[in-house]
């Protein structure tokens, strides 16, 4: 740290320094290694003492604080020196490579928070529209073309007014994968921050190769919208064969399930995100590394700021997730769990060895 207008006594910044963690090499005190200056000095007439004494407006006290500072940078400017030569030297290669990684992973990162959101937002939607098949389920077991209203989350394209500024969107999955981008030739579009060394997508959710990546006028973004449905149109989207018969009651498994298969696509997501940011932080040297309950925490944080429409659904399957990513957490840190989180793990335990049951069934009976 180089510290101007120091006069002397120990720099007061040294203490903000600590406060913040700056990333630093400290002395033995516990202080951050800096060096003083006071830069006065360099502004002071460069005249004898002889000349001085001729002239009536010459302060002698002034000259004499002036040579003070004078030999303080000197002293400061040989102690700044000889620590430079003795220090560690870094390679720019590798700057340039950490500067690469970097954006990769924010690109990763900014591209993960709509999917996180669409992906609540769906949740929020699968869960309201079972609550009211529930509701109504001796209407709708009895006549099939018995209507409810549904929110559904639908992607739009939203045009970009900014010019000069590319995107990269991905055709197969309809999300937008890095914007700002850079390039504009989709052609070139391997070099994006979002494709990792092999071509494939980092951020969109099939991994897609970056040959169906194009830059477009538009961004991808997803909004709830009123639609009115049928038991019969419900059932269309979970029933595997169209001659198959499905029940209320099956149609609420199967919504359950999807539910689950969500729940675990988000955590992904935030996994994926927090262990970017960690990453981050590891490379900028911060010493403050995030858990993916953190993360969580910060969405939460985030949905309340905002307050959008259905904000308190989303919080709560927001802190869902948080109480089972907590249960993961600490068991990687192999610390002792409370015993409603020992339930909760046996629970979620179940639940996958029973889908691995009933999914060997289904390869041994031929569906």
């Amino acid at each position: 740290m180089l510290v101007t207008f120091a006069d002397g006594k120990q720099p007061t910044v040294l203490e903000a320094i600590n406060n913040s963690r700056i990333p630093c090499p400290k002395n033995d005190l516990g202080l951050p290694v800096h060096f003083k200056f006071n830069n006065s000095a360099l502004f002071a007439d460069n005249r004898s003492r002889s000349d001085q004494a001729c002239d009536e407006n010459s302060d002698e006290d002034d000259d004499d604080f002036e040579e003070m500072f004078w030999k303080m940078g000197i002293k400061s400017m040989e102690k700044f020196f000889n620590a430079l030569a003795k220090m560690t030297t870094k390679s720019l290669l590798m700057t340039q490579e950490v500067l690469k990684e970097r954006r990769h992973l924010e690109a990763a990162i900014e591209g993960l928070q709509p999917q996180v959101k669409a992906g609540l937002a769906k949740l929020e939607q699968i869960k309201t529209t079972k609550e009211k098949i529930k509701e109504h389920e001796t209407a709708m077991t009895s006549n099939e073309n018995f209507e409810i209203e549904v929110d559904v989350i639908k992607p739009v394209q939203k045009v970009l007014t900014k010019k000069g500024e590319f995107i990269t969107n991905c055709q197969n999955c309809s999300i937008t994968c890095h914007y700002p981008c850079m390039i504009a030739d989709d052609s070139q579009k391997h070099g994006c921050a979002s494709m990792d060394s092999s071509g494939r997508c980092t951020v969109c959710p099939g991994k897609c190769i970056w040959r169906v990546h194009f830059n477009q006028t538009y961004s991808w973004d997803y909004v709830k919208v009123k639609e009115t449905q049928t038991l019969e149109e419900l059932k269309v989207k979970y029933n595997k064969a169209a001659n198959e018969k499905m029940t209320v009651q099956e149609l609420i498994e199967s919504q359950e399930e999807e539910i689950v298969h969500l729940e675990e696509m988000i955590v992904s997501f935030m996994d994926q995100s927090c262990h970017s940011l960690t990453r981050l932080q590891a490379i900028a040297l911060s010493p403050n590394p995030l858990t993916t309950p953190d993360y969580i925490d910060m969405l939460i944080e985030g949905e309340k700021a905002e307050a959008k429409v259905g904000y308190q659904a989303r919080v709560r399957s927001l802190e869902e997730m948080r109480e089972k990513a907590t249960i993961i957490s600490r068991v990687a840190k192999r610390q002792k769990l409370t015993n409603t989180e020992e339930k909760l793990s046996r629970e979620k335990e179940e639940t996958q060895k029973k889908k691995a049951f009933l999914k060997k069934v289904g390869h041994f009976f031929g569906y």
